[in-house]
């Protein structure tokens, strides 16, 4: 047998075989976005529409999985020994629903979510001017309870007619915001608030095809009438049952800040089916 023939077939084979393959992964990939011209149309069409884009359009046209969280529970030992000091007597503490000392108040409102207040503040507001020195003290509140922090990444940033100034954070996962669990620190001239729920994300599982968009966009075109759109994320949140409460897992949906006149609102589309959620 001639080997080094045999040799060289084996050779054309696998080169073959690399740019079969190269070929498949080349337009897995393009598939996986919607093209320029298609999202031009859209905006056109949106247009005569009355609505105004004011952001990018996604052009995501992959799939995505049900958001999964663990089961764990705020660590309330910590919270209560970092606001009110270690030498509380935290055992006490710790069957009370409500602590509240020296001008603090720690509610825990469930086992992932609890809110704390400050109306002796003293000159600590004044400090607070931005959401990294904003996103540092509410670090030292949390120190050592296991919460990720820094997975933390600002969202929006709203003041009142009376002044108090909000802040809300809300936690990324592989580039997906989790609308669930968020961080809202407001500020006044009178006291600080804090507002935090976390649930731990276990992964994300049973991947199934997003619908882009701009489907999403021509399916409700009753509601995108007359608008300006600010912002479209897409991030995973806790569907709401039947019967009020929320679903354990979540599903990946679509956020789209509409502003209609002086009023900005949140809307949240499936992104599976393009209906809306509350």
């Amino acid at each position: 047998m001639d080997w080094s023939r045999a040799k060289n077939i084996l050779i054309l084979i696998f080169i073959l075989l690399n740019v079969f393959l190269s070929a498949v992964i080349i337009n897995e990939l393009r598939g996986s976005r919607v093209t320029k011209e298609t999202i031009s149309n859209t905006r056109l069409a949106l247009k005569e529409r009355g609505v105004e884009i004011n952001c990018s359009i996604p052009d995501y046209n992959g799939s995505a999985g049900n958001l999964v969280y663990k089961k764990i529970s705020i660590d309330r030992k910590k919270l209560i020994q970092n606001i009110f000091g270690a030498g509380t007597d935290i055992d006490n503490l710790l069957m009370q629903e409500v602590v509240e000392r020296d001008g603090k108040e720690l509610r825990f409102k469930d086992e992932y979510s609890f809110s704390y207040k400050n109306t002796e503040p003293e000159g600590m507001i004044s400090g607070l001017n931005n959401p990294d020195k904003i996103l540092g003290y509410v670090e030292k509140i949390l120190k050592g309870t296991e919460i990720p922090v820094l997975d933390y990444k600002i969202d929006s940033v709203e003041q009142d007619k009376k002044g108090t100034t909000t802040y809300v954070f809300r936690q990324k996962y592989k580039n997906f915001w989790i609308i669930e669990n968020h961080i809202t620190v407001s500020l006044s001239d009178k006291d600080l608030e804090v507002e935090c729920r976390y649930q731990k994300v276990d992964g994300i599982r049973n991947s199934k095809k997003v619908m882009p968009v701009h489907q999403v966009l021509f399916k409700n075109h009753e509601t995108f009438k007359d608008i300006t759109i600010n912002r479209i994320d897409l991030g995973f949140k806790n569907p709401k049952r039947d019967d009020g409460r929320r679903e354990s897992d979540g599903i990946p949906v679509w956020c789209i800040e509409i502003q209609d006149k002086d009023n900005t609102v949140r809307r949240y589309f499936n992104a599976y089916d393009g209906d809306e959620i509350e």
